[in-house]
């Protein structure tokens, strides 16, 4: 993140200067082939019966992806799974792959990719959902939160199903991937845009507080996917496990549920970074938190636009403390990123500066009604940006304009430097900020996340 200036300095023993916390990525590595991976975790399965017995007579098959775009090894797990299928004679004709529409995805897409039909031939039939397409929807159930569950008609005409993907970390859902390649991924628009509803908070026009990374009970978004989930027979689940490299380090299988609860362990594993509440509070106050958080997104592929930058400013805040101070290095040379988020985004006309430039967002109340006509994800984007610019101090380092980055509740600066200058005006001014305040290195927001242990 370069050199920091002198009212940062270095990390300092005793009460001399600010406790610095740097964020280290567990980098995991392995000499084992993707491919052995995937098929040891084919061969020691979790919950359930083994593979082959599972599908051993099965008339038809069908298989639930993520785009190949979004990089979670399918050019390697699907070629393994078809030779199986087939010496278990389920033939290439019987073998049906659907993917998601990606009405989940935040993470940009990390690569280019061949047809499908490369890695597991022209007899396999490709599918890939429209929400919009209401003759290929079949009514599944309605949850307990209201959301009428309409999903592809292919999840209900087949002898089994197959969910393929990998794990993550989700900003608003606990976790992406599992169930939730179904609701939302496979689902109707109207049943896509009531689930993302859930995630808005009854009383304020803000995204609930159990609305976060690595939260499942009690997230009404993980919560709803969930018993959407159990609206359809899922025969098993087969995920990647990758690491800061986008490399697959592990993989888990078998009872849906279960396989996916182990990959969820993993990714913690791999990029929780526990901060001590004892160390993070400040002096003579019961909050815990830190003061200030310099983040970066990690660079490109996802710094690209604001869109796949958001999780690391999701995250920055996670461990802040109230009127804390975030240096958001996004560099965003895409722009937004998203038409339905910037012109979401534009219409917020009373954003306006105030005397110590700093964004002044006032939403009305009447907000929440309008959001998710279009896009969900994108809309509660920028709802969550909104909050977090109401409870935070946020200095954006970036390329996008100096009015979008007032528009999205930010300070605009065009260097770390600047940005350091800015926060060093703050941070003294506030009389309840000691010299030996806490403050957060964040290397990679977009995979690391920060929280007080």
């Amino acid at each position: 993140m370069g050199e920091l200036p002198d009212f940062l300095g270095k990390r300092m023993k005793g009460n001399s200067g600010p406790q610095i916390f740097e964020s280290q990525i567990k980098h995991i590595a392995t000499l084992q082939k993707p491919a052995d991976i995937v098929n040891q975790a084919l061969d020691r399965t979790l919950g359930c019966h083994p593979f082959n017995q599972i599908f051993r007579g099965s008339r038809n098959v069908l298989i639930v992806m993520p785009d190949p775009a979004e990089g979670a090894g399918a050019e390697f797990y699907l070629p393994l799974v078809r030779e199986r299928l087939n010496r278990l004679h389920v033939p290439d004709q019987e073998i049906r792959i659907l993917v998601t529409a990606g009405a989940d995805s935040l993470g940009p897409r990390v690569r280019a990719t061949p047809p499908l039909s490369s890695w597991v031939g022209d007899a396999v039939r490709v599918f890939w959902h429209d929400p919009r397409d209401h003759k290929s929807l079949e009514y599944a159930g309605l949850t307990k939160r209201g959301t009428p569950v309409f999903i592809n008609r292919l999840l209900l005409e087949t002898d089994a199903v197959l969910l393929c993907g990998n794990v993550t970390h989700h900003p608003f859902a606990g976790y992406g991937g599992g169930p939730r390649l179904i609701v939302p991924g496979c689902a109707g628009a109207e049943t896509i845009r009531r689930h993302f509803a859930h995630a808005l908070d009854a009383e304020m026009p803000q995204v609930q507080a159990r609305c976060r990374d690595a939260s499942v009970e009690g997230n009404p978004l993980q919560e709803d996917s969930r018993e959407a989930f159990r609206f359809i027979t899922v025969d098993f689940l087969l995920h990647t496990v990758l690491n800061d490299q986008q490399q697959i380090v592990g993989a888990v299988a078998g009872e849906p549920l279960q396989a996916f609860a182990a990959g969820c362990k993993a990714i913690d594993n791999m990029f929780a970074l526990p901060i001590p509440s004892r160390m993070a509070a400040l002096p003579a106050t019961p909050e815990a938190g830190v003061m200030l958080v310099l983040a970066s997104c990690g660079g490109a592929p996802y710094d690209d636009n604001f869109r796949s930058a958001y999780a690391t400013l999701h995250r920055a805040t996670q461990t802040l403390r109230t009127g804390g101070v975030v240096i958001w290095m996004a560099e965003c040379p895409g722009g937004i990123g998203s038409p339905a988020l910037s012109n979401w985004l534009s219409s917020l006309e009373n954003s306006i500066p105030n005397a110590e430039n700093e964004t002044l967002l006032s939403p009305s109340p009447g907000l929440s009604p309008h959001l998710f006509h279009h896009q969900p994800i994108d809309e509660l984007v920028a709802l969550a940006t909104l909050q977090r610019t109401r409870e935070f101090r946020i200095i954006m380092v970036t390329a996008l304009e100096a009015r979008q980055v007032q528009r999205l509740g930010c300070v605009p600066a065009q260097s770390l430097q600047e940005a350091l200058e800015i926060a060093k005006t703050w941070l003294p001014a506030a009389p309840s900020v000691p010299e030996n305040f806490s403050a957060l290195l964040l290397s990679n927001g977009t995979l690391i996340l920060p929280h007080l242990s």
